[in-house]
């Protein structure tokens, strides 16, 4: 019903008051949204299906969002944020939702307030095709596992498939980023009928010794990964460079080599 342009900041340079209680001082860690409530003349509604996911892992940002009723409609975006003052400005360099991808930068600034389980964010006044409305969302904080060296936001450089002798090269835009046992992943790509689409996920994550990880999906636009658990090798070359490497039943190899985003 309610149609929104890529991120959870769906403005430019506005700058939003929240209530005036217990202001944020630091957001680290993974948050998963409870509700999201828009209230206007129209409309006064409160959603709990909507699965997404924030993590704020450095100075660098992500979410990823699912809807369970429209698979094709899977977002995510990334960028850097900062907070002060009890002010929350995030700067999403790179966004896709579903078929369209969003390379243009944007920027927008909300107050935040703590709460019991994470914290609140409000936007006063957001357009929709309700007419103007206020956006609520209420996030809890996830259990924090211990730090890794893969904690951040990193970019993937490049993808490819080997099958035997073959090697077969993937044109894939996508981003993963880390923290303390919670990952979210974001792709965009082109099938080979031409058709665009947008990958979001999110689970959790456990290293073991330091060539493998064990990633856990909790929520994919690929719903039949929905709980399962894949088993990767990963190969670490200093802090800013990682290639993450998974090999089916078949022997075929799925290669991704990423950079840490600074």
């Amino acid at each position: 019903m309610y149609k929104y342009f890529f991120g959870l900041l769906l403005f430019a340079g506005t700058t939003c008051e929240g209530q005036d209680e217990k202001p944020v001082t630091d957001l680290s860690g993974a948050y998963s949204m409870l509700s999201q409530s828009l209230e206007g003349d129209a409309v006064d509604t409160t959603f709990t299906e909507r699965k997404q996911l924030k993590i704020y892992s450095g100075h660098y940002m992500m979410y990823v969002r699912l809807s369970l009723y429209d698979l094709a409609s899977s977002s995510f975006g990334v960028g850097t944020f900062s907070i002060k003052k009890g002010k929350l400005t995030e700067h999403i360099i790179y966004s896709a939702s579903g078929t369209i991808e969003n390379t243009n930068s944007f920027s927008g600034t909300v107050k935040v307030s703590k709460r019991l389980q994470g914290y609140e964010q409000v936007i006063p006044e957001i357009i929709s095709d309700e007419g103007r409305v206020r956006l609520t969302e209420d996030y809890q904080l996830l259990r924090a596992g211990l730090q890794s060296p893969l904690d951040g936001t990193w970019k993937l450089t490049n993808a490819y498939t080997i099958n035997k002798k073959d090697t077969a090269h993937n044109n894939t835009v996508k981003y993963k980023t880390f923290y303390r046992g919670n990952f979210s992943a974001g792709s965009f790509g082109t099938k080979s009928s031409g058709e665009k689409y947008t990958i979001a996920e999110y689970g959790t994550f456990r290293l073991n010794g330091k060539n493998k990880l064990k990633e856990t999906i909790t929520y994919s636009t690929i719903s039949s990964g929905n709980g399962q658990s894949h088993d990767l090798d990963i190969s670490l070359k200093g802090t800013d460079a990682v290639t993450i490497k998974t090999t089916d039943a078949a022997g075929i190899e799925e290669v991704e080599k990423y950079i840490r985003m600074k």
